[in-house]
């Protein structure tokens, strides 16, 4: 919908390959988060990966995929700070 103020989620995962365009800067990005750490399988397969020289196959791609919807999700999942009102909170006030 235009002008819809929500976002509709469908899956377990908040990105899938259909969403990426640029995958070389997406592993850019990634790599640069110092909040999260990849794991023994993406260092040793993605990170040696020079964009021009290397190609990204679709192993490379879900594994990317993979990486960074395990650090959205932690990120996410994160209990919210003293100073925030969770919706827990929000639930036992009302």
């Amino acid at each position: 919908l235009i002008g819809a103020s929500h976002v509709y989620l469908f899956g377990r995962d908040l990105l899938s390959e259909q969403d990426v365009s640029d995958f070389w800067a997406l592993k850019t990005w990634y790599f640069e988060q110092p909040q999260w750490t990849a794991s023994n399988e993406a260092l040793k397969e993605l990170k040696p990966l020079i964009k021009g020289k290397d190609f990204l196959s679709r192993y490379h791609k879900r594994l990317l995929i993979e990486e960074v919807n395990n650090g959205l999700n932690s990120w996410i999942k994160e209990s919210p700070s003293n100073n925030e009102a969770g919706i827990a909170s929000q639930y036992q006030a009302a």
